[in-house]
């Protein structure tokens, strides 16, 4: 028992949002506070440069974006 599609339009949306990646967008959570309060206190390191790591995922691209924004 197959039904026809026969003469039946489909539509195709794109319902695709651009990537989120402001600092009004960053959540900070206990696994990432200290990385986001680094990234906060940019100019006044103690030293030239922050190195972040973390697990996929975790948000290092996106706090290297807000960094990217203020440097």
């Amino acid at each position: 028992m197959s039904k026809s599609t026969e003469g039946v339009a489909q539509f195709v949306f794109d319902l695709s949002l651009p990537p989120a990646l402001g600092p009004e967008d960053f959540i900070v959570a206990d696994s990432n506070r200290e990385a986001a309060g680094w990234v906060g206190h940019w100019p006044d390191w103690p030293g030239p440069a922050v190195a972040l790591h973390g697990a996929p995922g975790a948000g290092k691209s996106h706090l290297l974006g807000i960094w990217a924004q203020r440097a």
